[in-house]
């Protein structure tokens, strides 16, 4: 005490003192502070999930400043943290009307957590399909085998792994102007990006294009080309909006748009949907089902396989819950 007596009766320190009052700003910041940080040192007793007081069987119980396992107030043994919020509500504790639970103003704390059983989950989900052009990368050595691949398989009708080291001219015709393309890249010359139309074993049109290249040390050992699904007006489905709506069964129903798309649900494979029928609770297991078995499926989806997903939640009315 001598000391701090000592510090605020310097000279120096009194100066300092009154310049801070005179900056107005500074002296009402440092209360403001200082007030929160009081505050702060009794959050516990502002917010938290377990209670002030408890007065269970004609005993008062304090479990904000003492721990009492989950045994003293259900009986159960257990020796664990109890859900005060549960034991509250239940009837053992209510039939008694001078049992009593006090919490504090904001009756939550970090280590609580919800029960699955009281969050509302819609009973019909609707998801929504909007055709976009395919596009995926290959890595090609110079032979034209394929080192790498990213969504590239759809192309071709096989998954990204099985086209690992195939030829890529064995699937697509490439043009003379994309070959010198792919050559100038080998012998690690800088030159500007390039595209070109070409089109597949199947007749399908497609577009072929090579980023810009800029000489590196070495010699790339391997070019990307990047493959795309042309799209005009003429494209079936472009721009068209699909909707199928399931219930938590994962029972197709009828559209409800006025743009009744084919039935997607239906050209799922067997194994998709017995797949699918593990994931009922929550919408957000629905939009994981989607993304798994459709996105990844997408050519059983819609004549143009990429596709963006939005799921509509409701109960009798579309309300909120776009995903």
């Amino acid at each position: 005490m001598n000391l701090l007596s000592r510090i605020i009766k310097n000279p120096i320190t009194q100066k300092r003192l009154l310049r801070l009052k005179e900056m107005k700003r500074a002296y009402i910041s440092l209360w403001i502070i200082s007030i929160l940080y009081v505050v702060s040192l009794g959050a516990e007793l502002i917010c938290n999930d377990i209670p002030l007081y408890v007065n269970y069987k004609d005993r008062s119980y304090f479990p904000v400043f003492k721990y009492y396992p989950d045994d003293t107030f259900t009986g159960s043994g257990k020796q664990t943290r109890p859900d005060y919020h549960t034991i509250n509500n239940s009837p053992k504790f209510t039939q008694n009307i001078e049992n009593t639970m006090v919490f504090p103003p904001i009756a939550f704390g970090p280590y609580a957590s919800v029960n699955p059983d009281s969050i509302v989950v819609a009973d019909v989900v609707t998801a929504r399909f909007n055709p976009l052009p395919m596009i995926g990368t290959v890595n090609v050595r110079e032979n034209y085998t394929i080192a790498r691949s990213a969504s590239f398989g759809p192309f071709i009708g096989k998954t990204d792994n099985e086209v690992r080291n195939l030829r890529l001219t064995d699937f697509f015709k490439i043009p003379e102007s994309i070959r010198r393309a792919v050559a100038v890249r080998f012998s690690n010359e800088s030159t500007s990006a390039f595209s070109a139309v070409t089109k597949s074993a199947d007749g399908k049109a497609t577009i072929i294009s090579l980023a810009t290249f800029r000489k590196r040390k070495k010699s790339p050992k391997t070019v990307r080309l990047t493959f795309r699904e042309p799209v005009t007006k003429e494209t079936p489905d472009a721009g068209q909006l699909y909707e199928i709506t399931f219930d938590r069964e994962l029972n197709s129903r009828s559209q409800s748009s006025a743009q009744r798309g084919p039935n997607l649900w239906s050209e799922l494979s067997e194994g998709a949907q017995e797949k699918g029928e593990v994931q009922k609770k929550t919408a957000i297991m629905y939009f994981a089902f989607f993304l798994r078995f459709v996105l990844k499926k997408r050519r059983l989806a819609v004549p143009m396989p990429a596709c963006s997903l939005a799921l509509l939640c409701f109960n009798t009315q579309p309300q909120g819950c776009y995903i």
